[in-house]
């Protein structure tokens, strides 16, 4: 995958996540939305996803939320994320 389809995940998944900020989301999830997947031009999976929010958490736009339960994590936006989307991703 080249950079600029993975540019367009992170931003896909910052435009997502900003517009749904008290919302929290898995990986599967994201995954299968339709708005992410409409707005990158290549076919992308779980892993796709899962190394932008890795980006993502470490620029401080996302943050990871465990279940407590489950053993897995859902992600959701920072306030910091929200400000960049709505600063820089029309």
């Amino acid at each position: 995958m080249n950079t600029e389809t993975r540019e367009q995940i992170r931003n896909a998944i910052v435009a997502f996540l900003g517009d749904r900020p008290t919302r929290v989301f898995s990986v599967s999830e994201l995954t299968r939305k339709r708005d992410l997947r409409q707005a990158v031009d290549a076919e992308f999976d779980e892993s796709h996803v899962k190394d932008a929010l890795a980006v993502l958490m470490g620029f401080g736009l996302v943050q990871e939320v465990p279940r407590k339960l489950a053993g897995l994590s859902d992600y959701q936006i920072t306030s910091e994320g929200v400000i960049f989307r709505e600063r820089n991703i029309p």
